[in-house]
């Protein structure tokens, strides 16, 4: 048995880790949204992503990172994958003492990692090495078969005769109005409280927000004024993934979030989507009742998980 871990190439090794993780996903993802969302990190001041290979096929994929949404101030955000024909062998342990070695250079608060809901062995597994459940992340579907696109399109009229409009980013071309967007998206992120009052880095928010197609990202506006965004993405032929919806803190209240979801509905019919997907923390009530209110269906979720760090 020929046993190698080592660092990630993400373009040569996208392809296998992606066979593991979708083992764990409700819905696979392509490999174009992987590789969009591992890049992402790229701007991350910590980052560490390693694959373990077994008699030269991989078999396991980890990675540790600091500054990602969702993770409390001072934590690291971690994530072990084990191709489950291979699990219950000590691999997982394996990737994760190697993984160790950027936490104790980083000497974080703590750590934070996220499970399936229903997948007893990780959490088992979890609880082993100290890690608690700190809440849980709803995954909510919207089957799109089964909306009128005239319906929602009254309703949006509706909302423009009160002085609302939409337009996505490719009406905004150039620097100047990335980087506006890139401020309002942090400033809404850092108000959500999917995110626990994490600030994201503005290379981060550039990062990020370039993975996004400029017509997936609609602005809500009024007068001129930028007063909301919502953000979708391919998640593979069948579904498109809505990533975030935000409100400025001023006009919360009026309808702004529900009007941009059916904005995003209305534009991902014509697409060829048959699915919605999107995930709140179970906190995130607003939200959660905007879903509900849209026809969202509560499926399986994730269990958030922490693990508090002590250091000498």
């Amino acid at each position: 048995m020929e046993m190698v871990i080592r660092d990630m190439v993400i373009e040569d090794d996208s392809p296998s880790v992606l066979q593991i993780i979708n083992q764990f996903n409700n819905e696979p993802i392509s490999l174009e949204t992987f590789k969009n969302n591992h890049n992402t990190y790229n701007h991350s001041p910590i980052i560490k992503r390693v694959v373990l290979e077994l008699n030269k096929r991989i078999i396991g994929f980890g990675f540790v990172v600091s500054e990602t949404p969702n993770i409390p101030p001072g934590f690291l955000f971690e994530k072990i994958f084990v191709d489950k024909h291979y699990q219950s062998q000590g691999f997982g342990r394996i990737i994760e003492s190697v993984l160790w070695s950027s936490v104790i250079d980083a000497k974080p608060l703590g750590i934070q990692s996220i499970i399936n809901e229903g997948d007893l062995k990780s959490k088992k597994w979890a609880e082993k090495y100290a890690f608690i459940v700190k809440e849980v992340q709803f995954e909510s579907v919207l089957d799109l078969s089964t909306h009128s696109l005239t319906r929602i399109e009254d309703k949006l009229n509706q909302h423009e005769k009160n002085g609302l409009t939409f337009k996505t980013m490719k009406h905004y071309p150039g620097d100047e109005h990335f980087e506006l967007l890139c401020e309002l998206f942090r400033t809404l992120l850092k108000d959500s409280p999917d995110c626990n009052g994490t600030e994201m880095g503005k290379d981060m928010a550039v990062s990020l927000l370039k993975t996004f197609k400029e017509e997936n990202i609609i602005l809500a506006i009024i007068d001129n004024r930028w007063i909301g965004m919502t953000v979708l993405f391919n998640r593979n032929k069948n579904e498109i993934y809505n990533f975030f919806t935000g409100t400025i803190e001023e006009m919360r209240g009026n309808g702004i979030a529900t009007a941009l979801k059916l904005k995003a509905i209305s534009k991902s019919i014509p697409m060829g989507y048959i699915r919605m997907r999107t995930n709140n923390l179970s906190t995130n009530y607003p939200m959660l009742s905007v879903n509900k209110k849209l026809g969202f269906v509560q499926h399986p979720g994730k269990l958030i998980l922490t693990k508090q760090l002590v250091w000498s």
